[in-house]
């Protein structure tokens, strides 16, 4: 059986330090306490639920929340033929609305296809 206080030590280095995740992640918010929020999930069924938040990890928790704001995932899925300049055909991966872009960055297309929406 694992000893309690070894993994409230093991929290607090998580916490302090983060972890390899971390590295490819954008920065996580700091609570009021110095350390590196927590990601959770909210499962309380609702509009919210499956939705990702940062908040305070440790036990006598300061209160920070923050939503997790997520990256869409958009796929570039072929061009159109005979355009002229070259369009390109992307899909949003978690909506699937489809839209094209004369911008072979997807993500840049995407900002541009919302801002012109």
């Amino acid at each position: 059986m694992e000893d309690p206080s070894s993994r409230v030590l093991i929290d607090t280095i998580l916490a302090t330090f983060g972890n390899a995740h971390d590295f490819y992640e954008s920065p996580r918010p700091r609570c009021k306490h110095g350390m590196v929020c927590t990601v959770r999930k909210v499962k309380k069924e609702g509009p919210t639920q499956n939705r990702l938040f940062y908040c305070c990890s440790q036990i006598d928790s300061c209160g920070v929340f923050e939503w997790k704001e997520i990256e869409p995932r958009v796929a570039k899925t072929g061009f159109v033929l005979f355009s002229d300049p070259l369009e390109y055909r992307y899909k949003n991966e978690d909506t699937g609305e489809t839209f094209t872009s004369t911008n072979i960055n997807a993500k840049e297309a995407y900002e541009e296809f919302l801002l012109s929406s």
